[in-house]
């Protein structure tokens, strides 16, 4: 498959998985805002109050709740694992542009660096170790 090919079909798929996570919240903003208050009800009064007042569909998931997690939850943690699967891969194919000898010149500067740093330290330490020897001598 070319590359032109492959752009096409992430493409698509991040646009399904859009379309669907979009779909699935507000889906679950109406079921969970809309539901009917159940004081005083009946179970079946009150399945039957859901369906009247929300209609077939958004008071079948209200009814439903195993129906609500399968049809909406499920999916929506599948796409979630998939994306990290797949950001896991790109990452882990993601070459570096730097040639192995610029590499190591990079990592041979920064160990200069280091060293220089760790002998400014020290012979601050040493400096002031003898500020405070000298300061304690003469009593």
């Amino acid at each position: 498959m070319n590359e032109k090919g492959k752009k096409g079909i992430i493409i698509g798929v991040a646009a399904f998985e859009a379309l669907f996570l979009i779909f699935a919240l507000v889906i679950s903003i109406i079921v969970f805002t809309t539901i009917t208050n159940g004081e005083g009800m009946t179970e079946e009064a009150w399945k039957a109050a859901n369906i009247d007042k929300n209609g077939p569909f958004i008071g079948f998931l209200q009814n439903n709740n195993m129906a609500f997690f399968a049809i909406f939850i499920i999916p929506t943690l599948v796409f979630i694992v998939v994306d990290f699967i797949y950001f896991a891969i790109i990452a882990s194919k993601k070459e570096s542009s730097l040639s192995d000898a610029e590499l190591k010149a990079i990592k041979k500067q920064a160990e200069e660096e280091v060293r220089a740093e760790m002998l400014e330290q020290m012979k601050a330490e040493l400096k002031q170790e003898k500020e405070e020897n000298k300061e304690e001598k003469p009593e």
